[in-house]
């Protein structure tokens, strides 16, 4: 079962709204370990200049132990797909990872679901990833 369990508070930034010709992105966590955590997920802008100019949403979702294949915790429509520093903080400790979210898609060809993916391992470790258009399209942080 895919799970919606976000809680967060998006924050709608001008020019970021979701009516624009781009998808929403979608943010989705697996959780290989037995522990439930809490995360939270940040959006920011690569061209806003400090914290809070450049912050375009904040989630904080609760994720399960376990949340693995159908059981995954996703929370859609987080904002519109174009490119972003992804930062997450994990549970109590505080741990703070990041990606670079770079949308490969433009135009019609954003017939995809777009959406960036926090691995939360076993061993305690962090991997990112997105979905694709193509193998062919390069993709780099801005």
């Amino acid at each position: 079962m895919l799970a919606a369990v976000g809680t967060g508070t998006t924050v709608a930034i001008a020019g970021c709204a979701l009516g624009d010709d781009r998808p929403p992105l979608d943010v989705v966590v697996e959780n290989y370990r037995d522990e439930s955590l809490e995360v939270t997920v940040e959006l920011f802008r690569p061209d806003g200049g400090n914290r809070e100019s450049a912050l375009v949403a904040t989630e904080d979702i609760a994720v399960p132990g376990d949340a693995v294949g159908d059981d995954v915790v996703r929370v859609e429509d987080v904002a519109t797909a174009r490119a972003y520093r992804v930062v997450a903080t994990l549970g109590v400790d505080g741990q703070t990872v990041h990606h670079h979210y770079a949308p490969d898609c433009r135009g019609d060809d954003a017939a995809y679901d777009p959406l960036v993916f926090l691995r939360l391992t076993d061993q305690a470790g962090v991997t990112w990833g997105q979905t694709r258009c193509g193998d062919d399209v390069s993709t780099r942080p801005f």
